[in-house]
């Protein structure tokens, strides 16, 4: 069985920025990163007593109208649950990341971190 390696931002070449976004609810986020992105990394940290058990994200959104109505739909939104970490490498001649939007999926009433790892 043909296994496929996984690089972490961490890993990828370029300079490596770090976002961290506290207590996370149902309204959306929007990270612009002013340059286009080669890995993305992205967990949900509960710190505590946490409602919010997953984050819808989406990338390269044209605008705040689209990046809501991809959050709303299954399919077309990226899910991660508490403690787990979503990877993403863009492969080469593909769209680099410029935008990041992402929301929880139930209000938030305790204590919550999205830390994205981004390698530009």
């Amino acid at each position: 069985m043909a296994g496929m390696l996984v690089t972490t931002a961490a890993e990828a070449a370029g300079s490596l920025m770090v976002y961290e976004n506290s207590n996370v609810s149902t309204t959306r986020v929007k990270i612009d990163l002013g340059t286009a992105a080669n890995a993305v990394e992205i967990s949900l940290v509960d710190l505590g007593s946490s409602a919010a058990k997953v984050i819808d994200f989406v990338f390269n959104s044209v605008n705040d109208a689209a990046a809501d109505a991809a959050l709303a739909t299954p399919g077309s939104r990226i899910p991660v649950p508490v403690g787990k970490t979503y990877r993403h490498l863009v492969a080469d001649g593909q769209s680099k990341i410029t935008r990041i939007d992402f929301k929880a999926r139930n209000a938030e009433t305790g204590s919550n971190l999205v830390i994205t790892f981004v390698k530009v």
